[in-house]
């Protein structure tokens, strides 16, 4: 006889399957300083993020849209600079 918990746990398994060929989405972040971003209710800083060559912390701004990617290690790829379409 199956219980709750043995199909919770068969659950959170094909979850766990199913993402290896999910690859995470893309989301869109506001730049708070050059140095963190906020997505949804997530703030990441400095030690969380790479940046691509081109968006170095220099190039970026407070209020800037940015396209962010999270990565295999757990960090976070700030890739391009984005605005809405007019």
């Amino acid at each position: 006889m199956n219980t709750d918990y043995e199909y919770a746990q068969m659950l959170q398994l094909m979850r766990e399957q199913g993402k290896k060929d999910n690859p995470e989405t893309i989301k869109l972040g506001t730049m708070l300083d050059p140095y963190s971003v906020k997505i949804d209710d997530l703030i990441l800083n400095k030690e969380d993020l790479w940046y691509d060559y081109s968006l170095r912390p220099k190039n970026l701004e407070a209020g800037d849209k940015v396209a962010v990617q999270r990565l295999d290690s757990g960090m976070y790829l700030i890739f391009a600079k984005v605005v809405r379409a007019e």
